[in-house]
C-alpha cells in the first residue's frame, strides 16, 4: 500500500492551519484569499482523508475538536519548518555561504550574537543563521553547520574544539560597590550574595577556591535564570559570580564592575562542534578561529591568566 496517498498536501495543512486560528471558516477564506466554500471543502477533504472530525459544526460557527487541537500542534511544527527551509533556501540562493550555528541561548544572546558584525565585515557573503539549542541533537538530522555546547566536550559524529573553560568573577554595581567596598576576598561575607538556583553551591566553590571559611552557599537572594541574575545585580542587589564572557556590554558601559579581582576557572568548558563531513570547511574552520580570538580577547580584558584559579 503506497502511504502517499493518505497524506495531506501542504496547501491543506495551510487552511486547516488558517481555519483552525481564526475558529472561523469566513475569515480563513479572507486571509488565503479564498472563497469560503473553497476553504470548506478543503477542510473536508482533509477530514476524509485522515479519517477524523476536525471541527464541529454548530449552526454557523465551527469549533476545533479535540483530535483537531491535537493535530494543530503537529501541523504548526510542520508549517513553522516548511517556512524555514524555504527562507533558508532564499538566503543561500543569494549569497556565496550559509552558516547554520546552534549555541546555548545566554551565549548566542549575550556573547556570539552582539560579535557576528565583526565577522562579517570581512565576509559580506556570508549568511548568518543562529538558533538556540540547549540540548545536544544529531547533526544528521538537522542543518546545522556547527554546535556551541558547555560541560561535555563529546558530540557524536563530529570533531569538537576546545575553546575555553569558564571563567566566573564576582560583578556588582557601581552604585551597590560604593556603598559596600570590597578590599579582601573575605570581606565578601558581609555583603548580600546573588545565586543561581541551579549553581546553588557555585559561592561556595570560589569560596573554596579562595580558602575561606564559613558557608557561602544560599547566602542572598537566587534566581533561575542568568538573565535574570545580572539584572539583579545591575540594580543593585547584591554581588554575582558571573560568568566573564555574559557581562563584557555591563562591563563596557559601567553597569556592572569587579567587585574583586578573584575569578575562578572551573573544569566546565565551552566548545563547538562540526559534523565529520564538514570538519574541514574553510569557512567553518575560518569562524571557528575568529571565535577562538574574539574569546582568548575577551577574558584577557577582564583578566590576566595569572590571576585565575582554577
Amino acid at each position: 500500500m503506497d502511504s502517499r496517498r493518505f497524506k495531506p498536501e501542504l496547501s491543506l495543512l495551510r487552511t486547516f492551519e488558517c481555519a483552525a486560528r481564526h475558529q472561523s471558516f469566513t475569515r480563513a477564506a479572507d486571509e488565503l484569499s479564498l472563497t469560503q466554500s473553497a476553504v470548506s471543502k478543503q477542510i473536508i477533504a482533509l477530514e476524509a482523508r485522515l479519517d477524523l472530525q476536525l471541527f464541529s459544526r454548530v449552526r454557523r460557527q465551527v469549533v476545533l475538536t479535540e483530535a483537531g487541537h491535537r493535530f494543530l500542534i503537529d501541523v504548526s511544527e510542520v508549517l513553522r519548518s516548511a517556512d524555514e527551509a524555504i527562507l533558508r533556501a532564499l538566503s543561500a540562493s543569494h549569497r556565496e555561504k550559509t552558516l547554520a550555528i546552534a549555541a546555548m541561548p545566554t551565549f548566542g544572546s549575550r556573547w556570539l550574537a552582539p560579535k557576528l558584525g565583526k565577522f562579517l565585515a570581512s565576509n559580506r557573503n556570508v549568511h548568518i543563521e543562529l538558533s538556540a539549542r540547549s540540548e545536544p541533537f544529531e547533526f544528521e538530522s538537522s542543518h546545522f553547520d556547527l554546535a556551541f555546547h558547555f560541560g561535555d566536550q563529546i558530540w557524536p559524529n563530529s570533531v569538537t574544539t576546545l575553546l575555553c573553560h569558564e571563567v566566573s568573577i564576582p560583578a556588582a554595581s557601581p552604585g551597590f560597590l560604593a556603598r559596600h567596598p570590597l578590599k579582601a576576598v573575605e570581606e565578601i561575607s558581609n555583603v548580600p550574595l546573588l545565586q543561581l538556583s541551579r549553581r546553588a553551591m557555585w559561592w561556595s566553590k570560589w569560596q573554596e577556591t579562595y580558602g575561606l571559611s564559613g558557608n557561602y552557599a544560599f547566602h542572598g537572594h537566587s534566581f533561575e535564570q542568568f538573565n535574570m541574575l545580572i539584572e539583579a545585580a545591575i540594580s543593585g542587589l547584591g554581588v554575582a559570580l558571573l560568568p566573564a564572557y555574559m557581562i563584557e556590554r555591563e562591563l563596557r558601559y559601567n553597569l556592572l564592575e569587579v567587585a574583586l579581582a578573584a575569578p575562578m576557572k572551573t573544569d566546565s568548558s565551552y566548545c563547538v562542534s562540526v559534523p565529520n563531513w564538514k570538519a574541514s570547511d574553510p569557512l567553518i574552520l575560518k569562524f571557528i578561529s575568529w571565535v577562538a580570538e574574539e574569546i582568548k580577547e575577551a577574558f584577557s580584558d577582564i583578566c590576566s591568566p595569572d590571576q585565575l584559579r582554577a
